[in-house]
């Protein structure tokens, strides 16, 4: 989800979901949600991911491979 504060683990936001990553690993396809919180006024104008600017495109692509919990392999699917 899209912010500028941080959401801890189990906390309930408001958000809307603008758009969807594929990835794959070893363990095959996986699509990714994404969403911007409703509540924050930086992102709350995006309805769609091809509004967002595109250093915050690229961030959401690059972010697998800088998330620990991803581990290796993990990559955006060809065209995404």
């Amino acid at each position: 989800m899209l912010g500028q504060e941080p959401v801890y683990p189990l906390t309930i936001v408001e958000a809307r979901a603008i758009g969807v990553m594929r990835m794959r690993d070893d363990k095959g396809i996986d699509d990714k949600i994404i969403a911007v919180n409703v509540r924050d006024p930086a992102v709350a104008d995006y309805h769609d991911r091809t509004q967002l600017p595109q250093h915050v495109e690229r961030e959401i692509k690059r972010w697998p491979a800088a998330d620990s919990r991803a581990g290796p392999g993990r990559l955006a699917a060809p065209g995404e």
